[in-house]
């Protein structure tokens, strides 16, 4: 615990080995607790911490704060990336989960934020990717045991009970130490079903993926990985297509004879000898999509599609499938970085989880609608399955050469839905989704 000079103090049960980073006291109580592992070597990359603030006085409610707060991550630069946004513990506060890039580590922030007496209250975790799945889960169990002690806007407040509550003192602050925080948009379908949630639509489509790397075909990208060894020594890509043999050419990955030179060595290697292979394959608006990673080492080698989300809901044309079918990018990225971009790909992003039933529908109509928009849901669907299936549809399906695999279907404003065993169909929140992504990836 810490006293604060906002004259609070902090009651928090950290992780074991955890301690209290001293930090410069701030004269608007801005920072009021930092922790982080006792012990941590510059070797071990990026430091885990926990880091609880507290905001100025506003009138805003806990949407336009969490609004702020996500501008605030996307703005810090290009490379953030908002993953999820959720409840926390129920509608008086938020949980974002945000991810970017700190040289070849992904890191993955997550913040709990939500109003007492009348200030923003935010709690953020920060880890890499490696230590997502491990670190955590002691880092929410631990903001579970968050409690506070003392007064905030004027306002005494003790114990878990307070958290949320909005101190009458609150509204007392001078006008000019008020946060006037516009209030965002909000979510139309859910104000007819009774609840007031912010519209994440808009921020689904404002992150695609966008990769780095170079344009190479199907065939191509093939050719290089079947490439074998010659007669007279040297690995070779066949001649047999010679459309596909030019362009690793030009691409500076095979010589005028074909052999490889040292970056299509380094590329076949990969995909050759990888530790592990990650493929999903997805459907969209009937254009077909792959991804393709090889694990080797620290780096991993993708190939990949434009992603299913630039087809969702559109008229495809004959040609969108013959590009998609063969053309894609391939790019090496550190290994860490890897479920960041299944992520991207797949748009795994902000949207509010929908409980649909029936629980079961048959996969095969799923696959239907898949095909098909103008395929009629189940009769007996509620309102919440009929919205699901009104929105524009990709599928898709992730499987790894380790037994991992996992299915889905992405439904506009309501995100991922997981296809299970026994025709289950149901909700697959952001936030668990991009933890199985990291799983396959890494672990």
């Amino acid at each position: 615990m810490t006293s604060a000079p906002v004259d609070l103090t902090v009651h928090l049960n950290p992780p074991p080995g955890w301690v209290q980073v001293p930090q410069e006291p701030d004269a608007d109580g801005t920072t009021l607790l930092v922790l982080a592992p006792g012990e941590w070597s510059q070797e071990w990359g990026v430091r885990p911490n926990l880091v609880v603030g507290l905001g100025a006085p506003t009138s805003a409610s806990i949407r336009a704060v969490a609004t702020r707060t996500a501008a605030t991550l996307l703005a810090v630069d290009d490379g953030h990336r908002i993953v999820a946004w959720d409840l926390w513990e129920d509608d008086g506060g938020r949980r974002i989960v945000s991810t970017y890039l700190a040289g070849t580590a992904l890191v993955c922030a997550t913040s709990w934020v939500r109003l007492e007496g009348g200030r923003p209250l935010s709690v953020t975790a920060t880890v890499d990717a490696d230590r997502y799945l491990r670190v955590m889960p002691l880092l929410t169990e631990a903001v579970r045991s968050l409690r506070l002690e003392g007064v905030v806007g004027g306002e005494r407040v003790g114990g878990t009970e307070d958290l949320g509550r909005t101190a009458p003192g609150a509204e007392a602050a001078p006008e000019g130490q008020r946060d006037e925080t516009a209030e965002p948009r909000t979510d139309d379908y859910w104000a007819a079903h009774g609840e007031t949630l912010e519209d994440l639509s808009r921020l689904q489509q404002a992150q695609p993926w966008e990769p780095d790397g170079l344009t190479l075909s199907r065939a191509a990208y093939a050719a290089l990985a079947e490439a074998g060894r010659g007669l007279l020594g040297g690995t070779r890509v066949r001649k047999a297509d010679a459309a596909a043999l030019d362009e690793l050419r030009r691409a500076g990955l095979v010589d005028d004879a074909g052999r490889l030179t040292e970056d299509g060595t380094t590329t076949h290697t990969a995909l050759t000898r990888a530790d592990r292979r990650v493929r999903v394959e997805s459907v969209s608006g009937g254009v077909p999509g792959t991804f393709e990673a090889a694990r080797h080492g620290d780096t991993a080698l993708v190939w990949a599609t434009d992603s299913p989300a630039r087809y969702a809901g559109r008229d495809t044309l004959g040609r969108d499938v013959l590009a998609s079918a063969t053309s894609g990018t391939l790019q090496w990225i550190p290994l860490m970085q890897l479920p960041a971009q299944l992520a991207a790909w797949l748009q795994v992003g902000p949207a509010w989880p929908v409980a649909t039933a029936p629980a079961r529908v048959p996969h095969d109509l799923v696959a239907a609608r898949a095909d098909d928009p103008a395929t009629a849901p189940p009769a007996d669907a509620d309102d919440h399955l009929r919205s699901v299936w009104a929105e524009p549809w990709f599928t898709w399906t992730l499987t790894t050469d380790t037994g991992h695999a996992l299915a889905g279907v992405h439904a506009g404003r309501h995100g991922h839905l997981r296809l299970g065993e026994g025709d289950l169909l149901q909700a697959y929140p952001s936030e668990a989704l991009f933890g199985a992504l990291v799983g396959v990836s890494l672990l």
